[in-house]
């Protein structure tokens, strides 16, 4: 049995997701590597990942968007610079189909890449098949306004470029084809579902797959997610459609109802000048180029005036953060700077006291000093013994008085050495020590002394 690939051929909201469900309903495999569903669609996309990113790297080579109403000149698809995208076309086709007999795949930009598809098919030898979408111009184009908030005009002029390309690739195509009307879908499920199931080939039914086709008829289909006009708006919109989109329209609602007819597809298709078609698109694109520009920079600007509100938030938070640390840490200096001049203060009467204390031992020596006079034969060792001591003496309170000095001018320039402060007056208290033990020593001298008088 030949492998068939079925490409699902319908304009953007035409329903091409809810027949695309239907095909695999008949037994037709649509793979794994699906779009998620989304708020637009939350039935499911049903569309190749793969594909859709493949179309659209190939309508960027070509310079064309999708949600710009142009044509695509036949000699375009045989570009050289499209034969790498064609070997991707034809690597998708060989491995989607690996494991199965009929494939399906479903992207609203094949209306312009059919001729690039089937290309890439008949290089492999499959069976290709064609399954198109039709819906009424104005609820396709009143879907889109509610999606993408395209204009009316936009939505028609898109709904016409991509059901001219389909059909005038189908007129010139042999392949096997069917026009499934979105609202048929919707009003006969049954209908419609036998339709593809017979169109797919597939005859055997099975007790699994009446159950599907009932899921499919009872919770699938959905007539509610019917976002179009009543039938009094399209009457009052109906002063849009021009006479060849209302021509085009009705030929493939015809063929949604009844069998394709190639005469009537060519008597309308020719009735179409492709030149002055592209010619009123061109004439519109630059409106629309306008209106993307000017929604990008709208966008633009609101992302800018959110980013600059949430950077301007975000400096004041740190300047707010900023200020309160500063404020501690003033308090915190403040604390340090009392904790210093109350530690000066103790420093300079300890020193008062230290002086205090020289002025006394300086008496007591000169007493000192005239009694050892009297004595200066006796007590000449003891005198040289004496001199030495206050030579000691003198030296090491000028060292104090320098380190003092010098410990006063530190203390008076760091805010957060109380340590150290606390270390000096560790060493005068040592300095107390040795003036303490000095007296003690001139004291004992002088006992020495008197009790050597008393001899």
């Amino acid at each position: 049995m030949a492998k068939s690939i079925i490409f699902v051929l319908g304009m953007h909201r035409s329903g091409t997701s809810l027949v695309t469900k239907a095909l695999e309903v008949a037994g037709v495999d649509l793979g794994t590597a699906l779009i998620p569903a989304a708020e637009n669609n939350p039935k499911g996309f049903f569309e190749d990942k793969d594909c859709v990113n493949l179309n659209q790297a190939v309508l960027e080579k070509l310079h064309v968007r999708w949600d710009i109403p142009t044509l695509i000149a036949a000699q375009d698809f045989s570009d050289q610079a499209l034969t790498p995208y064609l070997k991707d076309a034809t690597y998708l086709l060989k491995t989607r189909l690996a494991d199965a007999d009929v494939f399906a795949l479903k992207d609203p930009r094949l209306c312009l890449l059919a001729p690039f598809w089937i290309a890439a098919a008949r290089s492999l030898g499959l069976e290709a098949r064609f399954v198109v979408t039709v819906r009424h111009p104005l609820d396709v184009a009143h879907s889109l306004w509610r999606r993408n908030q395209f204009d009316y005009q936009k939505g028609l002029d898109l709904w016409l470029s991509h059901n001219y390309s389909l059909t005038s690739f189908l007129l010139e195509d042999q392949s096997k084809r069917i026009v499934i009307s979105y609202e048929n879908m919707l009003a006969q499920p049954d209908k419609e579902l036998g339709r593809l199931t017979r169109f797919v080939g597939n005859n055997a039914e099975s007790a699994h797959q009446r159950q599907e086709v009932a899921d499919f008829t009872s919770n699938f289909v959905d007539p509610g997610l019917v976002h179009s006009h009543s039938d009094a708006d399209r009457h009052e919109q109906s002063v849009a459609l021009t006479g060849q989109i209302i021509e085009l329209n009705q030929l493939l609602e015809g063929f949604a109802n009844s069998r394709w007819s190639r005469e009537k597809a060519r008597k309308v298709i020719q009735a179409i000048n492709p030149h002055a078609l592209q010619a009123g698109f061109y004439h519109n694109q630059l409106k629309y180029f306008n209106q993307d520009i000017h929604q990008a920079l709208g966008r633009q600007y609101h992302e800018l005036e959110n980013k600059f509100k949430q950077e301007h938030a975000d400096l004041l938070s740190q300047l707010t953060e900023y200020l309160i640390t500063a404020e501690q840490k003033q308090q915190y200096i403040d604390q340090l700077q009392a904790q210093n001049q109350q530690a000066i203060q103790q420093l300079e009467q300890q020193s008062s006291r230290i002086q205090a204390a020289n002025t006394q031992l300086q008496a007591r020596v000169q007493q000192l000093a005239t009694t050892v006079e009297q004595k200066e034969q006796y007590i000449q060792e003891l005198r040289e013994q004496s001199s030495a001591l206050l030579r000691e003496r003198d030296t090491i309170v000028r060292r104090k008085q320098r380190e003092l000095f010098y410990s006063e001018k530190r203390v008076a320039s760091l805010t957060d050495e109380n340590a150290s402060l606390a270390r000096q007056c560790s060493e005068l208290d040592a300095l107390r020590d040795q003036h303490e033990q000095l007296l003690r020593q001139l004291q004992e001298v002088l006992e020495r002394v008197d009790a050597l008088q008393s001899l």
